[in-house]
């Protein structure tokens, strides 16, 4: 399997000791990464969004126990808490998808933050060394 460009670029920076641009790549991937987690967020809530848009629809085809052709309120009840139930269910889950995406964000935030930093260190010992030569 090939590597792909930044990859490589990563490599040959490393390589050749330019711990700073191996940074920089790292804090690049990092930004990627954190766009793609948001992607996945947005999708997974959309499609949970849309059940629960289906469930809402079976909960108002359900006809009220006065409509029913045999009267069984006891059924009707079952149906309709079994579906709200369902539903809380899958609000939970659009809950839990963004709280796992803030949590996975914020990890990532943090390393990026760590390389950002010690490139700003790096830069600044660069420079010092410039000053002094």
């Amino acid at each position: 399997m090939k590597p792909d460009k930044k990859a490589e670029k990563a490599l040959m920076a490393a390589i050749q000791g330019d711990r700073e641009e191996v940074l920089k790549e790292q804090v690049g991937s990092i930004e990627e990464e954190i766009g793609e987690r948001k992607e996945l967020e947005e999708k997974s809530e959309e499609n949970i969004g849309e059940e629960v848009s289906e469930v809402k629809q079976e909960i108002l085809k359900l006809k009220t126990p006065e409509d029913l052709p045999v009267p069984d309120p006891a059924e009707w009840r079952r149906d309709r808490i079994k579906l709200e139930n369902q539903k809380l269910g899958l609000t939970h889950e659009m809950r839990q998808e963004k709280r796992d995406c803030w949590k996975d964000v914020q990890g990532l935030k943090e390393e990026e933050r760590e390389a950002e930093k010690e490139i700003s260190s790096l830069e600044k010992r660069k420079k010092r060394i410039g000053d002094i030569l």
